[in-house]
């Protein structure tokens, strides 16, 4: 009886064996679809991060395009208001605040100097002749 305890105990043990190498192998099976499915999705993702970088580029360089076209177009505006009648008002009108700023200057530093000279001849009627526009002002071309 003892044989057949040994014989029993030797099946018992070889069915625990084999038991667990099913296990096993349905272990390495189900890991082995794991593996493919993640390959899979990391394959998916690779790709969609491609995606997106070849869109990211398309959108540097539309940003780049953009920002050269905003550039020039300020140049353009800049370079348009220069030549422009609003310009040249501006200008003339800076340079008769300047001119007369830096005369009442000059006028109060020559009385000053001189307090017996009388400067009311300065300020008497002066003919359209004497105010008129000098011979080079008049000959100007203004660009357009």
């Amino acid at each position: 009886m003892v044989n057949l305890d040994d014989a029993q105990l030797t099946w018992d043990s070889l069915g625990t064996f084999l038991q667990s190498g099913h296990q096993l192998l349905a272990y390495i099976k189900k890991v082995n679809h794991l593996k493919l499915e993640s390959s899979r999705v990391y394959e998916n993702l690779r790709i969609e991060v491609d995606h997106l970088r070849e869109r990211t580029a398309k959108a540097d360089h539309l940003l780049e395009e953009k920002t050269a076209e905003i550039s020039e177009a300020k140049v353009q505006a800049v370079e348009k208001f220069k030549v422009s009648s609003e310009m040249m008002d501006l200008n003339i009108a800076f340079s008769k605040e300047a001119f007369q700023k830096r005369y009442k200057l000059c006028e109060d530093r020559v009385a000053g100097k001189f307090l017996e000279l009388d400067l009311d001849f300065l300020y008497g009627d002066v003919s359209d002749e004497e105010t008129g526009p000098s011979a080079i002002a008049a000959t100007l071309v203004l660009p357009k």
